[in-house]
């Protein structure tokens, strides 16, 4: 009898001292996270990567984060904030009037969307617009890039669905660029650098966007962080300190997949089908980036998603896939991508070009 009580005082012992050590962690980390004194920058340095407590792929707390840790001098609004998009690069915000239209004359305009792939990172020279300019499609076609960085699949949709239709006449062609690594994973996100619009989904179908708060204080204000315990999601999410199948366990549903998979096929779905009743001749593009080329984790399914969805629907598409493939057996995968500063990962110029070659598919009508 003694024994068994010795037992039991000890194991509520040590569930308390586990309480006690979890809470002590968890005041340890909110302390080094947020503190904005020398000592608390300076010592949690290595502590303050948002990436140890989300998925940035999944989840809108991890971008929260970013902004609120140690670098509150960052907060600002969208370059050009805007209510429907979440904000906007190349055209006007609200009148969505791209720059460079009247310069397309009597020449067939090639609309490209997209996020940052389709905008290019490797200088005016080297973008897809010059690139077409530089070629025998010059004197009959003209492309106008749309492409906006960090849209993802359903802010590209809602700026094709506010553009097209007022240029139907002119027979536009619209390539409808998809970044496969990371533009579908977007769709569940509210907030990506800034607040953005989120669609839902009820019964396979599209539920609309709110407006868009644009004031990032504002928004932040209204949507504050949803983390409960920042140690426990440092143990799901801290690379290597435990092993990724653990890890993965313990994050269960997290990646969101099916939610992902259900918007993205809905957007596809009402593309398709606002193109088509417009009769504007279309496209969606893949674009693949490094990860995506390799299928590296977190990567694994969005090519093969796609490819499906558009055969299903009957929605024409091209792929970089095989033409970087075939580029990387000449030259190998570096020259292809840029390797420093903020437009790390992105197409080099001759990333571009040779990403420029499925373009021209689509242009001709030549599909996969």
């Amino acid at each position: 009898m003694k024994t068994s009580r010795r037992v039991q005082k000890r194991l509520l012992a040590l569930a308390i001292g586990a309480v006690v050590g979890f809470l002590a962690g968890e005041l340890t980390l909110r302390f080094f996270l947020f503190n904005t004194s020398r000592f608390a920058v300076l010592r949690g340095k290595s502590l303050r990567e948002a990436n140890f407590y989300g998925d940035r792929h999944s989840d809108d707390d991890v971008w929260k984060l970013e902004w609120l840790m140690n670098d509150a001098g960052r907060l600002h609004d969208a370059p050009a904030p805007d209510k429907t998009l979440g904000w906007t690069v190349t055209v006007a915000p609200g009148t969505y009037v791209h720059p460079n239209a009247a310069s397309v004359g009597s020449r067939t305009p090639v609309f490209l969307y997209g996020d940052s792939f389709s905008q290019g990172e490797a200088g005016a020279e080297n973008s897809f617009e010059s690139i077409l300019a530089g070629s025998d499609l010059a004197a009959t076609h003209a492309l106008l890039n749309y492409g906006a960085g960090g849209y993802g699949l359903d802010q590209t949709y809602m700026l094709v669905r506010a553009t097209v239709a007022t240029s139907a006449e002119k027979k536009p062609i619209v390539l409808v660029g998809c970044f496969v690594d990371d533009d579908i994973d977007r769709c569940v996100l509210a907030f990506r650098s800034w607040p953005k619009p989120r669609f839902g989904i009820r019964d396979g179908q599209l539920v609309e966007p709110e407006p868009v708060e644009t004031d990032i204080h504002a928004y932040i204000a209204e949507h504050p962080l949803g983390i409960k315990s920042y140690l426990w999601r440092f143990v799901k999410y801290r690379r290597h300190l435990l092993p990724l199948g653990v890890q993965r366990f313990l994050r269960g549903n997290e990646t969101r997949l099916d939610e992902k998979k259900q918007i993205a096929h809905a957007l596809l779905v009402e593309l398709h089908r606002r193109l088509d009743e417009l009769h504007v001749r279309h496209a969606l593009v893949l674009f693949l980036g490094e990860n995506g080329l390799e299928r590296a984790p977190g990567c694994e399914w969005q090519e093969d998603f796609l490819v499906a969805a558009c055969r299903e629907i009957g929605l024409p598409f091209v792929s970089t896939r095989p033409d970087l493939e075939s580029a990387m057996f000449q030259s190998g995968r570096d020259p292809l991508f840029l390797h420093d500063g903020g437009a790390r990962g992105h197409y080099s110029a001759l990333g571009n070009r040779i990403a420029f070659k499925c373009l021209r598919r689509a242009i001709d009508g030549r599909f996969d």
